[in-house]
């Protein structure tokens, strides 16, 4: 694969060893050795790892040039491959940090292939083998380089240049100017060199700014040693590189004075001033001027600062007023690896303002406190804690600033002035209540170059350099997402699946699960969970130590709601008619017919600005959803009774959605199994007021969502939806013959009536040649289901040649009918032989549905040949599309086949158990008869091999009563198994006991639980 082929990088020229020897000894005695940082001392030396081994020597790797890694500076070899050296560089830019599979993907490619972690598997694999394996933790779909085994010269000149900072303002110039030679040779040729991601691109970026702040830096160092020629020297070529850099500039004529040609240095100023008139439209700034006047005067004597003038700085330095420290957490943080991991990504390549933004209770302050002890820990900064949530004037935020810093007075120049020269990050906590106040001290404070800014808000403080990270909800997918672990940790009793209905009601918002957290110590989570409709705004916590403003939900909201205008709030009230994620053209569809006087845009901003509804972004697009809680307190507020005409623009929307992506669909079904996986609730509730109100669209809407259900296995959905349908009498006939074509196939395999079945199939019939193309391969597959049903494979065989579209995606529909009867015949080779090919085919791997139908069922046949290894793998391939897909009728075959195998190897429990994960991710398979005589035939022999006779008889009479009285399909692999498997427990089907697909699930669940070696 393309994206798996290395490219050589360029080696550059190692550098004379001499300068390390003073560079080395001089970065140990200005860099104290801390905990989890990058090792920064000279030599060789012995690391420990934490299983007690340890390591000899540390490991170099160099970012300032092509990815490089070696056992010192002056012994490095480049990484070959782009992806490895991606790879890489990320691991070293994350600290420390775990970073998970879809991270690195998207910092290696901006818009990753399917093949992502594959490639990333492959690069880490050689990376191991380069650098060494102890170097790398992994796990769980996660990476982690080892910090304390590695040095890292992006880091250790990160700490350079600010030390470096510190000892200009001090005097010490001579340290200060060997600090910054060692930091600029540190610098290979271009940073990343080789890496052309956008992610890289952005972290190049900011590891160039350095490398400019640096120069710029040495020079101001070489003009106050008497080094003029030098720095001039020195100046010229950043000033080719970067014309318009202000402070190199002024370095230049300072240095082209000091060298006694002060015209050069004048008509340096006149160069700047008409670069920026041209370039900007711009003068030169205050200070630049003043310098000009200085030269122009004689009045610059020289280029010496006096000492007394860094008195104050630097009593500042070492000054620790209390309260100032960063909080310490009293617990841990859960499911903000990515926003942490963002948070140092932007303050390591030279953001130095940075906003966590998010409403009330979402969990900023206790993210902000972590992700600033790591960055500050990473990048060998200060920290100063500022808790700005009783501020609502600049008095008061002038004040909480200079208690903090320790400033002589309280205005922001005295302040900026108690950090110059200091390398410090401030993180400004609850900066919403007045934020144009904050928004004016982080302008000041940002004025010294080694300050930077690490913001709470519920509001943007709207600044040119703003970096904004949206804190969002907790993950609540699984019984180990955060949100789920979140209540578990505040509960005393409760397991995790007994507590994820309750997570998922709080829809992930920290608050809210915090309170119900509280709630737990006196109800259960199903007393919690059924009142709690529509009043997550009730819950409250008097917890002494909880601020009022965290002290429920309405508390929070009440904030926002109350700086809201009547257009936004009024909006809010329409939007909650939207249940999951929306986009810009939906919003605009409900708040127009809401009839504000403000534009749609407008209203969305200001209630994304409020936290009222938040922002989701993903690689390409950008969604909005307001979160459960929100609108379950909007909804209390202000009634559920939407307009009439906010609902037509609402089912309008929706259905369009639906018919265009209908109309884009081929045999693919990948445009319908996205979009209603995106927006499922919307689109149901758009169908049923078309359907209502007998909108010409509702029949047509209804038999595409039908379509997508019958695709992912939603069989008693679609079974439901299409007899309410059919019984209404309404929608043209086409679409009439739709619905009916669905009821038919979802009807098929579940004990279905048989006159009811070959009634629809006679009303979808005269109309069959009228069918979009992707609704007509289904009716070829539905017959071909049929001939199987009336036990005539040659019929079969002729209904899978007749498929009538053209192109891959029909070829490979053919191909899977024609398998689909030879693996009812038990042709077991012959069916491999036809779809083993298949999978190299380019057009089947863009198919994602038919691929991992090639892949199912290419593995059933590989494991009744006894190729269990190739089974084992075509199976797991099939699982893991299923799974990004949502193909739930897939996961239950594929199930069932990874069963066969473990069958086969004599993994008995291994197979039960794969069987219950099948009933439990999609419990629709207990309507499936013929599917759940297969899942209790394996079952049974399984239990037979354990020795569990009595058990295994009562899954034997199951499966003889659905082949014998079921529906019938015609399976010869089936009904051999049947027949060994009755054979092995005695023959007798009656057991004396009413067995149930139910009762089947409950016997498979209770074996799972037990030794069946």
């Amino acid at each position: 694969m393309t994206d798996l082929l290395f490219v050589m990088v360029e080696l550059i020229s190692t550098r004379p060893s001499v300068e390390r020897v003073v560079d080395r000894a001089l970065i140990e005695r200005l860099s104290p050795p801390r905990a989890a940082a990058p090792n920064l001392k000279a030599g060789r030396a012995t690391t420990a790892r934490p299983d007690g081994v340890t390591s000899e020597g540390t490991v170099f790797l160099q970012l300032l040039g092509p990815v490089s890694i070696g056992a010192d500076e002056g012994d490095v070899t480049p990484v070959a491959g782009a992806v490895p050296s991606s790879v890489l560089a990320h691991l070293a830019l994350a600290g420390g940090r775990h970073v998970d599979v879809d991270s690195l993907a998207g910092w290696v490619w901006d818009a990753p292939p399917d093949s992502a972690r594959n490639g990333i598997q492959v690069a880490v694999s050689r990376l191991r083998k380069q650098a060494g394996s102890e170097l790398f933790d992994s796990g769980r779909g996660r990476y982690r380089l080892r910090a304390d085994l590695v040095r890292i010269d992006w880091f250790e000149a990160q700490q350079l240049v600010g030390q470096a900072r510190t000892l200009l303002r001090s005097g010490d110039v001579v340290a200060a100017e060997a600090a910054l030679a060692e930091t600029r040779s540190r610098f290979a040729g271009s940073p990343l060199n080789g890496l052309d991601s956008l992610a890289s691109a952005t972290a190049r970026t900011g590891m160039l700014m350095l490398a400019t702040e640096a120069a710029v830096l040495h020079g101001e160092a070489l003009v106050r040693l008497g080094r003029a020629a030098e720095a001039v020297a020195l100046m010229r070529p950043e000033l080719d590189r970067e014309p318009l850099n202000e402070p190199a500039w002024r370095v230049l004529m300072r240095a082209l004075t000091a060298d006694g040609r002060p015209a050069e240095a004048l008509a340096a100023y006149g160069d700047l001033r008409r670069r920026l008139a041209d370039d900007l439209g711009t003068d030169p700034a205050p200070e630049t001027a003043e310098l000009f006047t200085a030269i122009l005067t004689g009045s610059l004597v020289g280029p010496h600062e006096p000492a007394g003038a860094r008195t104050s700085t630097a009593a500042a330095v070492v000054a620790t007023a209390k309260g100032r420290r960063l909080p310490q957490p009293g617990a841990p943080l859960l499911g903000r690896d990515a926003e942490a991991g963002r948070v140092s990504e932007l303050l390591g390549t030279g953001h130095r303002l940075v906003t966590l933004l998010g409403p009330g209770g979402i969990g900023k302050t206790h993210l902000a406190v972590v992700a600033a002890r790591e960055a500050a820990s990473q990048l060998g900064w200060e920290s100063i804690f500022v808790d700005l949530a009783p501020c609502t004037t600049s008095a008061d935020v002038a004040t909480a600033l200079a208690t903090a810093t320790d400033a002589e007075g309280t205005s922001l120049a005295e302040i900026g002035a108690s950090l110059a020269g200091r390398s410090v990050l401030v993180l400004l906590d609850n900066a919403e209540q007045a934020a144009d106040a904050v928004a004016a001290a982080a302008l000041a404070l940002l004025g010294n170059p080694g300050t930077a800014l690490l913001v709470t808000s519920r509001l943007p403080l709207k600044l040119h350099d703003e970096r904004v990270v949206d804190v969002g909800p907790l993950d609540v997918q699984g019984p180990g997402s955060a949100g789920v672990r979140l209540l578990v940790d505040r509960s005393e009793t409760c397991s995790p699946e007994s507590l994820l209905p309750l997570a998922r009601q709080a829809d992930g918002y920290p608050l809210v699960l915090e309170l119900l957290g509280s709630a737990l110590r006196w109800r259960s989570p199903q007393e919690l969970l059924e009142g709690l409709a529509g009043h997550l705004s009730e819950l409250h916590d008097d917890a002494r130590d909880r601020p009022a403003r965290h002290a429920s939900l309405a508390a929070v909201l009440d904030w926002s709601l109350e700086r809201a205008s009547v257009d936004a709030r009024r909006g809010l009230h329409a939007l909650t008619l939207i249940r999951g994620t929306f986009d810009r053209a939906a919003c605009s569809a409900v708040l127009l017919a809401a009839n504000l006087h403000a534009p749609p845009a407008a209203v969305l901003a200001e209630l994304v600005d409020l936290g009222l509804v938040q922002r989701v972004v993903r690689p390409g697009s950008l969604q909005f959803r307001i979160l459960e809680p929100v609108r379950d307190y909007a909804t209390s507020l202000d009634g559920d009774d939407h307009s009439e005409a906010v609902r037509r623009a609402h089912a309008h929307h929706f259905t369009d959605l639906l018919l265009r992506a209908d109309a884009a669909t081929t045999d693919t079904q990948m445009p319908l199994i996205e979009l209603v996986r995106a927006h499922e609730p919307d689109l149901v509730a758009a169908v049923q007021w078309s359907l209502d109100h007998r909108d010409v669209r509702g029949m047509d809407a209804l038999a595409s969502l039908l379509f997508q259900w019958s695709s992912t296995g939603r069989w008693s959905s679609a079974i439901d939806w299409s007899r309410r349908a059919l019984a209404d009498g309404a929608g043209p006939p086409v679409h009439r013959a739709q619905v009916s074509l669905m009821l038919v196939t979802g009807l098929l395999g579940s004990g279905c009536d048989d006159d009811e079945m070959r009634e629809l199939v006679a009303a979808v019939e005269p109309l069959a040649a009228e069918l979009p193309p992707h609704w007509f391969n289904r009716w070829i597959r539905t017959r071909v289901e049929l001939a199987l049903l009336d036990g005539d494979p040659q019929a079969a065989l002729g209904w899978s040649e007749r498929f009538l579209t053209v192109g891959d995606a029909a070829r490979f529909r053919a191909v899977g009918s024609r398998v689909t009867v030879l693996l009812a015949l038990g042709e077991w080779q012959e069916s491999l032989d036809i779809l083993l090919p298949l999978l190299d085919t380019p057009a089947l791997q863009e198919n994602a549905v038919q691929h991992a139908n090639v892949l199912c069922n290419a593995g059933f046949a590989a494991s009744q040949l006894g190729k269990l290894d190739l089974a084992d793998g075509l199976c797991q391939h099939a699982l893991d599309l299923g799974r990004r897909y949502g193909l739930s009728e897939l996961l239950v075959i594929v199930q069932i086949n990874r069963a066969w195998v473990d069958l086969r190897r004599g993994r008995h429990r291994a197979a039960v158990t794969d069987l219950v994960a099948a009933i439990d991710e999609t419990p629709e398979l207990l309507a499936q008869e013929v599917d759940m005589a297969e899942v209790a035939v394996i079952g049974g022999l399984a239990l037979l091999e354990a020795g569990v006779q009595a058990d295994a008889a009562v899954l034997a009479a199951y499966s003889h009563q659905v082949v014998t009285h079921g529906p019938g399909r015609f399976d010869v692999n089936m009904h051999q198994q049947v027949r060994h498997l009755l054979a092995r427990t005695g023959g007798a089907p009656d057991t004396g006991r009413v067995v149930d697909a139910q009762a089947v699930a409950t016997l498979l669940r209770r074996s799972a639980l037990t030794d069946l070696s």
